[in-house]
C-alpha cells in the first residue's frame, strides 16, 4: 500500500540502479532451497512473502523474490510464472544535504510512490535501512520518468532510461528533399496559437539537416549568458503514424537537460508557403516535458551538405570527459555545436525541466562546466577558403569575425584522407572525421593564369616565368605583324621549293645510278662521304642551334631591357608626381603658415589698438566730465548772483516810493483840515496796498520769464554739446578705418584727431564763455528796462494823487 503524499513534498533526486533485475514468484517445498542457491549467485536480493496457496485441500506459502535477471532465470520454476523485469529507482541525496530525520526521507519517498500512482504506474517501494527503492515495470520506465519530470524531479542517468540508437540511418530520398538543407525559425507557440517567441531574419535559431540523419541546431537568444542557451546536435529519424509524418531526433548533445527519450514531433510541410515563397514546417512537439509545443520553421537554403564529426581535441578538455560534436556545412552556411558526450558531466548526467533544476541540484558546478565544456557557433562562407563567425554562444559580440582565412593563414586546416585537423593561432587543436564531402569549405578556388606561361620542362637554364612573359608580352605585336606579312609572300616560296626538291630527286637518281656501276672500291669511297656529309650535316645543325639560341637571347636581353627601360619611365613618371605631389603640399603648408601668422598679427594690432582706443577714450571722458562739472557749477553760482542783483534792484524803488508818500502826506496834513486829512489818509490807505501787490505781481513775473530764459539757454547747450560729441565719434571711426588700411598713418591721424578734438574743446569753451556774456548782457539790459517801467509808473501814480487831492479840495 503506498502511503498518502504529504503537503508540498519537495523535488526529489532519483537515479536507476544499473543492471536487469526481474521478479520471481516461488512456491511450494522446495522454494526457500532455490531461494538459498540464488542468493549465492546474485548480488541484489529481496524477499517478500505474499499469503500462501490453497489447492486441491493443501495449502503451500508463496514468495516474491527479486533478483538480477540471470538469478532470477536459474530459480524460477518451470511450472510458475516466468520472471518479470523491473527497473529499481534510488532516492539520492543532494550534494552537501545533511541527513534529516527518518521522517522527512520517508515524506519524500511517498511522494514519489503517489505521483506514479497518480500516473497509472504501479510502484513498488523497498526501505531496508538507508536504502531506498522504488520497483517499476522494466516496459514503462521511460513513461515513469516522464512524470516524474514533469512534476518537477529528477531522474537519471538518461542512457540507462532510453538509450540512444546505435549509428545514423540515411532518410529515405523523397523525405531527404523535404528536410534537408538550411532551416530558420520563425516563432515558437506554447501551447498552439500563443506565440512566445518571435524571431526576424537573422536573429533566431538555425538548424542544418543532411541526408545521413545528422543534425545541428545553434540557438542563441542572448549571447554571453546562460539563459536562453538551446543548441543541440544529433540525428533524425523519420516514422509514419496514419499517414502523419513524425520526427523523431535523438540528441547526442545540448545545451539543455536531456529530455526523457527522443523528441517526437508531427511535421507538417507547406512547399512555398512562406512570405517571399519558402518552405514553411510546422513541428507540433508530442512528449515536451513542458506541455505541447508548436515550432515554425522555413528553409533558407538547398544543396549538397558536408558533414564533419569531432574525434579529438588538443589538449584535453579539463575534468576527464570526452567531447563530441558535428559540424556542417551547406550552400554558404555552416553551423557547429560540440560537448561532453550523453550522460557525461552533471549537465548530460540528469533528465529534469531546466538548467536553473540542475543547478538547484548540483550547485553553482553546472554552470561553470556548461561554460568550459560547452561550444556553439554559426557563420557564413560567401566563397570557399573564408569562414565568418556571425553568432557565438559565449561572445557578447554581434558583430561578425572571421574563423577562417586561407589566404592568411591557409596551414590552419588540413586535410589528410577523411581526416581534417583544424590548427587555430588561438585555441584547441581539433580533429574532425569527415563522414560526406560533398563541399570543400576550406580550399579557395584556383586563380586563372591571365596570360599562358609555358611549362618548366620547356624553360631553358631555369630561367623564370616572369621574363618569358615579359618577352612574350612586348614582342607579341611584332609576331603579329611577322605572320601578316609572311602569308602575303607564302605563295612565291612553295613554287622555288617545289623547283628545289625536283632537282634533289634528280641528283639522287643519278647517284644511285653512277653507284651501281662502280665497284666496291667505289662504295668504301661513297660510304666515307656519306659520313663525312653526315658529319657536316651535324656541325651545320648545331651550328644552326647555337645561332639560334643566341639570336633567342638576343632578343630576351633585348626585350628585357626594354622592360626594364619601361619600368624606370614608370618610375621616374611616378616620382616626379609624388615630388609634385609633395612640392605642392609643402606650398599649401607655407601659404597656411602665412596666412595663421598675418591673422595672428592682425588680431594682436587690433587688441592692442582696443586697449589704447578704450585708454584714450577713459581719459578723454574724464576730463569733459571735470570740465563739464567745472562749468556747471560756474554758471550756477553766476545765476544765482544774478538773480540776488535782480531781487535787490527790485526791493529798492519801493523804499524810495514809500519816502516820497511820508513827505507828501505831511504836506497835506498842513494845507488841509484834519477831516480832510482823515479822508485823504483813508484813500491813501486803500490805493497804497494796491500799488505794493501790483509792485509784488510785477516782481514775480520778472523771475519766472528769468529762470524760463535759464532752462532754454541750458537746452541748446546740451544739444550742441551732444552733436560735438557725436562729430568726435564718427571722426574716431573714420581714424580708426585708416589705421587699418596703413599702419605707418595711424600716429598721424592720431596725432591730429588729438589736436582737432582740443581745438573743438577749447572752441566749445570760448562758445561756451560768450554764450555766457551774451546772457548776462540780456539780463542787464531786462533790468533796465524794468527799472525804466518803474520810474514812469511812480510819475503816473504821483499825478493821479495829485488830481485826487485838487479834486477833494473842491469838493470840500
Amino acid at each position: 500500500e503506498v502511503p498518502p503524499p504529504p503537503p508540498r513534498a519537495p523535488p526529489a533526486s532519483l537515479q536507476v540502479v544499473a543492471g536487469g533485475l526481474a521478479v520471481v514468484a516461488l512456491e511450494g517445498d522446495g522454494a526457500p532451497g532455490r531461494i538459498a542457491e540464488a542468493l549465492g549467485a546474485s548480488s541484489f536480493f529481496a524477499v517478500l512473502q505474499r499469503g500462501s496457496v490453497t489447492g486441491g485441500g493443501s495449502s503451500s506459502k508463496r514468495w516474491w523474490v527479486v533478483l538480477d535477471a540471470e538469478a532470477a532465470k536459474k530459480a524460477s520454476n518451470c511450472e510458475g510464472d516466468a520472471p518479470r523485469p523491473v527497473a529499481a529507482l534510488r532516492c539520492l541525496r543532494r550534494p552537501g544535504e545533511v541527513r534529516g530525520p527518518a521522517g522527512e526521507a520517508l515524506d519524500v519517498f511517498a511522494a514519489v510512490c503517489h505521483q506514479l500512482s497518480e500516473a497509472g504506474i504501479a510502484p513498488w517501494p523497498l526501505v531496508a535501512g538507508d536504502e531506498e527503492l522504488i520497483l517499476v515495470d522494466r516496459n514503462r520506465l521511460p513513461t515513469a520518468a516522464l512524470e516524474l519530470v514533469r512534476a518537477g524531479n529528477a531522474v537519471g542517468p538518461p542512457g540507462r532510461i532510453a538509450p540512444p540508437p546505435k549509428g545514423e540511418e540515411d532518410l529515405p530520398a523523397g523525405d531527404a528533399e523535404k528536410l534537408c538543407g538550411v532551416w530558420r525559425l520563425v516563432d515558437r507557440q506554447k501551447p498552439a496559437g500563443s506565440v512566445v517567441e518571435k524571431f526576424g531574419k537573422g536573429e533566431g535559431p538555425i538548424r542544418i539537416q543532411a541526408p545521413n540523419g545528422v543534425y545541428v541546431e545553434v540557438s542563441v537568444r542572448s549571447p554571453g549568458q546562460v539563459v536562453g542557451q538551446r543548441s543541440v546536435c544529433g540525428s533524425l529519424r523519420i516514422e509514419r503514424e496514419d499517414g502523419e509524418l513524425i520526427s523523431v531526433r535523438h540528441k547526442v548533445l545540448g545545451f539543455e537537460p536531456p529530455s526523457v527519450g527522443a523528441r517526437k514531433s508531427r511535421v507538417a510541410l507547406d512547399a512555398g508557403g512562406g512570405e517571399g515563397g519558402e518552405d514553411v514546417a510546422l513541428e507540433t512537439l508530442l512528449n515536451g516535458a513542458d506541455g505541447p509545443e508548436v515550432e515554425r520553421w522555413e528553409r533558407v537554403a538547398t544543396g549538397d551538405v558536408t558533414v564533419l564529426e569531432l574525434s579529438g581535441i588538443d589538449p584535453r578538455p579539463p575534468g576527464g570527459l570526452k567531447h563530441t560534436g558535428y559540424w556542417l556545412f551547406c550552400s554558404g552556411h555552416w553551423a557547429r555545436v560540440t560537448g561532453p558526450r550523453y550522460g557525461e558531466g552533471l549537465l548530460a548526467s540528469v533528465c529534469c525541466r531546466s538548467v536553473a533544476q540542475v543547478q538547484e541540484i548540483f550547485g553553482n558546478a553546472a554552470l561553470t562546466e556548461m561554460r568550459a565544456h560547452y561550444l556553439a557557433s554559426c557563420g557564413t562562407f560567401d566563397k570557399p577558403g573564408k569562414l565568418v563567425t556571425t553568432r557565438e554562444a559565449w561572445s557578447a559580440v554581434i558583430k561578425a569575425g572571421v574563423l577562417y582565412d586561407a589566404e592568411k593563414t591557409r596551414d590552419e586546416v588540413r586535410k589528410d584522407g577523411d581526416v581534417i585537423v583544424h590548427a587555430p593561432l588561438s585555441g584547441s587543436i581539433t580533429t574532425w572525421n569527415v563522414q560526406s564531402f560533398a563541399v570543400d569549405p576550406f580550399t579557395p578556388a584556383p586563380k586563372q593564369a591571365k596570360t599562358p606561361t609555358a611549362p618548366k620542362g620547356l624553360r631553358e637554364r631555369g630561367k623564370s616565368a616572369d621574363s618569358d612573359k615579359s618577352s612574350s608580352s612586348s614582342g607579341g605585336k611584332k609576331k603579329k605583324k611577322a605572320k601578316d606579312s609572311d602569308s602575303s609572300d607564302e605563295e612565291p616560296q612553295k613554287g622555288k621549293k617545289a623547283e628545289k626538291e625536283k632537282e634533289k630527286e634528280k641528283k639522287r637518281s643519278r647517284s644511285s645510278s653512277s653507284a651501281k656501276s662502280s665497284s666496291s672500291g667505289g662504295r668504301k669511297k661513297s660510304d666515307k662521304d656519306k659520313r663525312k656529309k653526315s658529319r657536316s650535316r651535324s656541325r651545320d645543325k648545331k651550328g644552326r642551334d647555337r645561332s639560334r639560341s643566341r639570336s633567342k637571347d638576343k632578343k630576351r636581353d633585348r626585350s628585357r631591357s626594354r622592360d626594364r627601360r619601361d619600368r624606370d619611365r614608370k618610375d621616374r613618371d611616378r616620382s616626379k608626381s609624388r615630388d609634385k605631389k609633395d612640392r605642392s603640399r609643402d606650398r599649401g603648408k607655407t601659404r597656411e603658415r602665412s596666412r595663421k601668422r598675418s591673422r595672428d598679427r592682425s588680431r594682436d594690432r587690433s587688441r592692442k589698438r582696443s586697449r589704447h582706443g578704450s585708454r584714450d577714450k577713459k581719459d578723454k571722458d574724464r576730463s569733459r566730465d571735470r570740465s563739464r562739472g567745472r562749468d556747471k557749477k560756474d554758471r550756477d553760482k553766476r545765476r544765482s548772483r544774478s538773480r540776488d542783483r535782480s531781487r535787490a534792484k527790485k526791493k529798492s524803488p519801493s523804499r524810495s516810493k514809500a519816502k516820497k508818500e511820508k513827505e507828501k502826506e505831511k504836506k497835506e496834513k498842513d494845507s488841509s483840515s484834519e477831516s480832510d486829512l482823515d479822508k485823504q489818509k483813508k484813500k491813501e490807505k486803500g490805493s497804497s496796498p494796491k500799488k505794493k501787490k501790483k509792485s509784488k505781481k510785477k516782481d514775480d513775473s520778472s523771475s519766472d520769464k528769468d529762470d524760463e530764459k535759464d532752462k532754454e539757454d541750458d537746452k541748446d547747450k546740451k544739444e550742441e554739446d551732444n552733436e560735438k560729441e557725436d562729430e568726435k565719434e564718427k571722426r574716431k571711426e573714420k581714424v580708426k578705418k585708416g589705421k587699418d588700411k596703413k599702419h605707418k598713418k595711424k600716429a598721424k591721424s592720431d596725432s591730429s584727431s588729438d589736436k582737432k578734438s582740443d581745438a573743438s574743446e577749447k572752441e566749445e569753451e570760448d562758445e561756451d564763455a560768450k554764450s555766457s556774456d551774451g546772457a548776462k548782457k540780456e539780463e542787464e539790459v531786462e533790468k533796465n528796462k524794468e527799472d525804466g517801467g518803474g520810474e514812469k509808473a511812480k510819475e503816473k501814480g504821483e499825478d493821479k494823487d495829485s488830481s485826487d487831492a485838487e479834486s477833494s479840495s473842491s469838493s470840500s
